[in-house]
């Protein structure tokens, strides 16, 4: 298994490479990105939800163990932060939401693709669902009235269904499954379109990963980069596998899949969401580049352990 996920950090050291030695450049990454989000993924999901059948498709129970886990770890970690070491509010919230935000649609894409298959790629699709409508909502919740106390309840509501409905990515994700349960015919043009697309969309985002990579820096305190680093493996491992086995007793390739994608390293959204809010940036651009790095030896220990 090691040298099945060898290639997939290979793909992220080159677009590294290409970033660090401006083969890309910054415009070409964005490129990249809304390549990916707007036509490679998009063509993935439909791909994969028209393929299997709709018993697979819709696992509830995964995507509660997901969203507990997420919500667990981020309201855990703001807690920590404010009670035990007097963090700020902004600053607990940007570091909770990189503990609780794993890359798992561009990282956890061909990960699950090699652990099982075609079946596998249903579950970046529901993490992604999570992570915008649980995860990203309980940090814009909580940094929104950590940034303005008289922030009103209808103004943050506001604030997150317009991020929501203009996220075209969530939108096309929430339209493939509306066309799935409404049965909605696709024409053939359409659907050999998707699948052709959705062939570039595990290439292109470990590649994009890579590039994405080699903007960021490690700066700031060392000791802290060193315990929130370890706290994204030693803390959320543990959540996820005791939800999954535990509390929704997921079926074995389900449970897995979950302890796996709490192997992965924080996602990108959180440098995004630090730059919105002024707070934690160098954090977590550093947790972004150390984590996505630690991530392999602890992916390939993790699935050895799974006899895989």
């Amino acid at each position: 298994m090691f040298a099945s996920l060898l290639p997939f950090f290979a793909l992220i050291g080159l677009g590294y490479f290409a970033g660090r030695f401006k083969l890309v450049s910054a415009e070409g990454v964005n490129g990249i990105n809304s390549f990916i989000l707007y036509f490679a993924m998009p063509a993935l999901t439909l791909h994969v939800l028209t393929k299997l059948p709709i018993e697979q498709v819709f696992e509830w129970r995964f995507m509660a163990s997901y969203g507990a886990t997420a919500v667990t770890v981020f309201l855990g970690m703001v807690l920590f932060q404010r009670l035990v070491l007097k963090t700020d509010a902004k600053l607990a919230s940007v570091r909770a939401v990189c503990m609780a935000w794993a890359n798992a649609v561009y990282l956890g894409l061909p990960i699950m693709l090699v652990l099982h298959g075609k079946k596998g790629l249903i579950i970046p699709m529901w993490t992604i669902v999570i992570d915008l409508m649980v995860t990203a909502t309980l940090a814009m919740i909580f940094l929104e009235v950590a940034q303005s106390k008289n922030t009103s309840f209808f103004v943050i509501a506001k604030k997150i269904a317009r991020g929501l409905y203009t996220n075209l990515f969530f939108l096309s994700v929430v339209a493939c499954f509306a066309i799935l349960l409404l049965e909605i015919p696709i024409p053939a043009p359409i659907a050999n379109l998707a699948d052709f697309l959705a062939d570039a969309a595990a290439p292109a985002a470990l590649f994009a990963i890579g590039a994405g990579l080699a903007t960021h820096k490690i700066e700031g305190s060392q000791g802290e980069l060193a315990v929130f680093t370890l706290l994204k493996f030693v803390l959320v491992v543990p959540v996820a596998a005791f939800f999954a086995y535990l509390v929704f007793d997921l079926p074995r390739w389900l449970a897995m899949s979950a302890v796996v994608i709490s192997c992965l390293p924080v996602a990108g959204n959180c440098f995004l969401i630090a730059k919105r809010y002024n707070s934690g940036v160098a954090t977590s651009s550093a947790l972004i580049l150390t984590t996505t790095l630690i991530s392999l030896p602890v992916l390939a220990l993790v699935i050895w352990w799974y006899g895989l």
